[in-house]
């Protein structure tokens, strides 16, 4: 039983999200036409955008744990640091993550990640990052029950030449409990295959979790 409301609570989360998608894609459209004439105002509107796309399927996946039985869900984030390079509360809902235990050694699941590809540098050594998936997949196998293998990859890629498979990340992490059921993970992840600038993005980052 476990097993089928976990296949309907992805079908659900598919069709919502698709339809979250398109309802937004309007917006965007306006915002691509203003761009040449308007591109400030095109940089707001894409801005409020993604941070209105961001909180309708947060609160869209939240929704969907209802469907989910006990002691099988996990949420996760991972914080991260912005531009200014100083680590950002922001991060903490930009990259909120909802799995399911499939068995006991695997979890499925989504995270609100951005997956982002950087462009080759140009004559002046400046890289230009672009965000490919503003959500992604992930998967995980659970050697022992705090050190885990994970792959997160989005499903799709918005920018031109760059496949799901070039942005899908390795990596590797362990959990400890510190207060009932909240862990605090620590995690290394990169690219499987080097990027435009033959850079794999090895990056070691801090986390949370927690099991209902």
């Amino acid at each position: 039983m476990g097993l089928f409301f976990y296949v309907f609570y992805l079908v659900f989360l598919f069709i919502t999200l698709f339809m979250t998608n398109k309802l937004l894609l309007t917006t965007a459209k306006y915002a691509l036409s203003t761009k040449h004439k308007h591109s400030y105002l095109a940089n707001i509107i894409n801005h409020k955008k993604l941070k209105m796309k961001k909180v309708l399927l947060t609160a869209v996946l939240a929704m969907g744990t209802l469907f989910v039985s006990a002691q099988d869900f996990l949420v996760t984030t991972t914080i991260e640091k912005d531009a200014n390079d100083e680590y950002s509360t922001e991060s903490f809902t930009n990259n909120l993550g909802f799995g399911y235990m499939v068995t006991d050694k695997f979890m499925g699941g989504i995270t609100m990640a951005d997956a982002t590809s950087d462009a080759a540098a140009d004559s002046a050594g400046v890289i230009t990052e672009s965000i490919a998936s503003e959500m992604q997949l992930f998967v995980r196998y659970y050697h022992s029950e705090n050190l885990f293998v994970s792959l997160t990859t989005p499903w799709g890629s918005d920018v031109e030449g760059v496949s799901s498979t070039d942005l899908a990340k390795l990596g590797v992490g362990y959990s400890i409990n510190v207060w009932n059921d909240l862990n605090v993970e620590a995690n290394y992840s990169m690219l499987l295959n080097a990027d435009a600038n033959d850079d794999r993005k090895g990056a070691f980052n801090f986390g949370l979790s927690y099991r209902f």
